[in-house]
């Protein structure tokens, strides 16, 4: 199922980690509608705006979107993960800076989109960034860094 133009629900529940423990990770219908208006809200513009920085088209890869509870408990999250109700995914785009992309989501959060979080994790931490909304809050627009072997730390632009 296409979610939007350029993100499909298999993205959402794909997990090698599930696969591996027989865990079924499918989205139930609310988390289907969540991830549905994150990518709308959140991905699509933010993807969009990459690939006006880069001057061509670049691809969002979701790397950790949904996960059901038995699969969050597996991979460390914790127990409120916005995960857990598909309001957030950890992604990566490909062939682009890691650090512009998180400059270029906060710019569209400071402009309107609905950014409640974002994380910027380090390269030894995975180096994917995790974004955050939520329909039930105002977004807070929070940045932060997550430092290989330190606690997380707020993220200021350069």
């Amino acid at each position: 199922m296409q979610l939007t133009p350029n993100f499909a629900l298999w993205e959402f529940e794909r997990s090698d980690k599930a696969i591996e423990h027989g865990i079924d990770n499918r989205a139930p219908l609310f988390a289907v509608g969540n991830a549905r208006v994150l990518c709308a809200a959140v991905l699509e513009p933010w993807r969009w705006l990459i690939g006006v920085d880069a001057g061509a088209e670049v691809p969002i890869e979701v790397r950790s979107g949904y996960r059901c509870k038995p699969l969050n408990k597996i991979v460390g999250g914790v127990a409120l993960s916005r995960h857990l109700t598909a309001e957030a995914a950890d992604c990566k785009p490909v062939g682009f800076d890691i650090d512009e992309a998180f400059s270029l989501l906060y710019e569209l959060a400071m402009d309107g989109v609905p950014v409640d979080k974002a994380i910027l994790y380090a390269p030894e931490r995975g180096g994917s960034i995790h974004v955050a909304y939520s329909t039930s809050i105002e977004p807070r627009r929070r940045f932060y860094f997550w430092p290989a072997g330190r606690s997380l730390e707020l993220w200021t632009p350069p």
